[in-house]
């Protein structure tokens, strides 16, 4: 049955349940008390209300009008659909009168402000004239417009030794008991169903720790700082840690909120957050409650920027300094006070933070949330499916596979994909999930790559799809995929991944087509960048580019860093030293701090699969590479891509027979041995000129014929490569073999 809220029929007489006099005949008769239960659509918690059964007047019908005035627990979600589950109707026996009860007052965070003028002394006179217009049962809660005008969101019952199915009632005679007085919290505790997975539990540790602090520190008269800054990316679920483990303990949260700030009139703000902190303070001195009193402030970084221009102040930046100098003020006499309030930051970015805020004695710790970790991201999909999909199970192997496919995701990010499958699972009800997934995961995009000029995709290259070298292949298998789907055994060895490869050989030998078939199989996600993209007229750009792109990849880790033509994006410095205005030395200094800065052969841990770097460069001209770059510890492996040899050129002409209509006349051998000193692009170009041939000989034309080869190697196809030029790059591995 579908309940609607009595007020839309009657706002005089509260405790009502109007239902179908059909309905009504058959469970008891008008004038009974019942317990109501019911849940929120979408929520199968059961929760009750304590009303009076009546018929309702008119049609009969699945409607009833029900009054939630005394219920089991709190609904937090007002605006959901309301579902009538069972009507259990109590004894017919006369009301008890309760000799001494015992209540807990919630006040509303939203009127923090009026605290200064709450009647705390007068509260168990105010609750034994508000509760007596009510009719209770054990361990309740009583909600009334009558609360939310003084300040207190509602009211919490417990009737010690009394029987579960009576109606009790308040008396002047009856004895009040203050239990608590807490700050109603208006998160929902159901929400973040992720609090257990491993990157958050850090951090909830961390937590526990200022929490048990802050429990000893309100015992003691010892003085310690606990205020702590909670950073992470956006959409990292910190502000849903924050208030979910807040909501299980039990805090008293005062939420601050920059916009809430916001004034039109000098001094308006200051004003308002001199209220907002006298108010927590005198609720801390004046309210004896259980709960530790927590003041928590979202995106701090709104509240206390750094100041970009001191010398030359806008009146917006006058404006904000003012009123961090207030905030800060602030928090310096809530310190030196002995009062217990915690103070929890959430923020972005700690570097956009003011100087004075992270100085010691005001926010000096942080808590850090991380990137999510393959397995973290595992959990977090399996939960959020289970959650929004209970009824359809997903095969591990599929959810491995997701987490893999989903570098650089957040908790938001992950949300938002799953709400994309369940809504296509719905929609597509007839597709599998293989393609549903895949369908969802084309279109999206982590909030690392949005937030961000960088362009990072995912590659679907293969080693498979070249032809021939075979002992290239071999060496990137050992060096690199070995260490990443081989951790252990590495580690057994006591070895580490590389930080960069150098591929140099002659151009159009598939140098860059091997760094991306080498981030498809290592499962990374692939950044290329080249000079054009990199370079800009105005100073610093290109190395704040630079920067950026490094941040990117630690986001999107495992990440695979692709320079191409290396030689001319920095360039070697001349032996008698070089301008310091020069942009390429500038941008080879930062990618030497970027490179030092990835973990690698010094990392503490020695290997780390989950957010390796792999900077891979390719170049034509190895000698213009800077030594500073080459050298171990840097580009580690130098590996030289030579130009295909017969074997290798009868592999790629091989391929292409599997993509191209060759004929069966076509010797496969003959063009290898006739295509000598030939690159892998010339051999494209020659198998596409043949087709093109093919064509233009005969439009009704079904195969590429031998001759079609025969004829375009005599006419126009030749090597772009010479013998002395392939000679030099074998000449130049033997002096830098490594």
């Amino acid at each position: 049955m579908l309940p609607l809220p009595l007020k839309t029929v009657e706002n005089v007489v509260s405790q009502k349940c109007l239902l179908p006099r059909d309905v009504l005949e058959r469970i008891g008769r008008p004038g009974d008390w019942a317990k109501c239960w019911f849940h929120l659509q979408g929520n199968d918690e059961l929760n009750f209300t304590l009303c009076q059964l009546f018929p309702r007047n008119g049609d009969t019908g699945s409607v009833c009008f029900l009054d939630i005035t005394v219920c089991k627990f709190m609904p937090r979600n007002d605006d959901c659909q309301l579902v009538l589950h069972n009507i259990e109707i109590l004894d017919r026996k006369e009301v008890i009168q309760l000799e001494e009860v015992e209540v807990t007052f919630s006040l509303s965070p939203n009127n923090i402000e009026k605290f200064t003028s709450f009647p705390c002394n007068n509260l168990k006179d105010m609750a034994q004239i508000l509760l007596q217009q009510y009719h209770l049962c054990t361990s309740c809660i009583v909600l009334s417009p009558e609360f939310k005008k003084i300040g207190v969101d509602y009211i919490s019952i417990d009737i010690s030794n009394q029987s579960n199915s009576g109606r009790f009632v308040v008396t002047d005679d009856t004895k009040i008991k203050i239990g608590n007085i807490s700050i109603a919290n208006c998160y929902d505790g159901s929400n973040f169903v992720c609090s257990d997975v491993p990157v958050f539990n850090k951090a909830r540790r961390q937590l526990d720790d200022l929490l048990e602090s802050a429990k000893i520190q309100s015992k003691s008269s010892q003085r310690m700082n606990l205020n702590s800054l909670i950073v992470g990316t956006f959409g990292c679920g910190k502000t849903s840690l924050v208030e979910d483990y807040l909501y299980q303990c039990k805090c008293n949260v005062f939420r601050l909120k920059s916009s809430n700030l916001i004034k039109q009139y000098p001094g308006e703000s200051e004003t308002e957050l001199r209220n907002f902190f006298r108010s927590v303070k005198y609720f801390n001195d004046n309210f004896s409650s259980k709960g530790i009193n927590v003041i928590l402030i979202e995106d701090v970084h709104l509240l206390c920027p750094q100041a970009k221009n001191k010398a030359n102040y806008s009146e917006t930046t006058t404006n904000s300094m003012r009123l961090l100098t207030q905030f800060l003020s602030l928090l310096d006499e809530l310190s030196q006070s002995k009062r217990c309030i915690l103070c929890l930051a959430t923020t972005h970015n700690s570097d956009a933070l003011d100087e004075g805020f992270k100085r010691p004695g005001r926010f000096d710790k942080e808590i850090v949330i991380s990137a999510l970790t393959i397995e973290d991201r595992r959990q977090i999909i399996e939960k959020l499916l289970q959650k929004s999909l209970p009824n359809n199970r997903f095969p591990t192997t599929l959810l491995d596979w997701i987490s893999k496919q989903t570098q650089g995701y957040v908790l938001a990010d992950l949300a938002l994909l799953v709400r994309n499958i369940t809504h296509l699972m719905m929609t597509k009800s007839n597709e599998s999930q293989e393609w549903i997934v895949q369908e969802c995961l084309k279109k999206a995009k982590p909030v690392s790559v949005r937030e961000t000029d960088v362009s990072v995709c995912k590659t679907n290259e293969r080693f498979s799809n070249i032809g021939g070298m075979h002992h290239l292949k071999k060496t990137l298998e050992v060096t690199v995929l070995a260490g990443l789907k081989q951790e252990m055994s590495f580690r057994r060895f006591g070895l580490t991944l590389p930080k960069g490869i150098l591929l140099y050989g002659p151009p159009g030998c598939a140098k860059t087509t091997i760094a991306k078939c080498l981030a498809t199989e290592a499962n990374m996600t692939f950044i290329a960048t080249s000079g054009a993209e990199v370079y800009s007229p105005y100073v610093g750009c290109a190395e704040k580019f630079i920067a950026k792109m490094f941040d990117t990849a630690r986001k999107n880790s495992p990440c695979l860093i692709f320079l191409d033509e290396i030689d001319s994006l920095i360039g070697r410095r001349a032996a008698n030293g070089s301008s310091s205005g020069d942009v390429q030395i500038r941008l080879l200094s930062t990618i030497l701090t970027e490179m030092d800065g990835i973990l690698g052969s010094d990392s503490r841990d020695g290997l780390n699969s989950n957010n390796h770097i792999l900077v891979v460069a390719a170049t034509n001209r190895p000698d213009m590479v800077d030594d500073a770059l080459i050298r171990p510890g840097r580009f580690d492996k130098l590996i030289h891509v030579p130009a295909p040899d017969y074997q290798s050129r009868r592999s790629i002409l091989t391929l292409y027979g599997g993509k191209m209509p060759f004929a069966t006349d076509v010797d496969i051998d003959e063009i290898a041995e006739l295509t000598n000193n030939y690159s892998g692009a010339d051999i494209c170009n020659l198998c596409n000129e043949a087709a093109i041939n093919a064509f233009q000989r005969d439009f009704n034309a079904n195969e590429i014929t031998h001759k079609d080869f025969v004829h375009i190697l005599k006419t126009s196809s030749k090597s772009s490569l010479s013998q002395n030029q392939i000679d030099w790059y074998y000449e130049f591995e033997r002096r830098f073999h490594r």
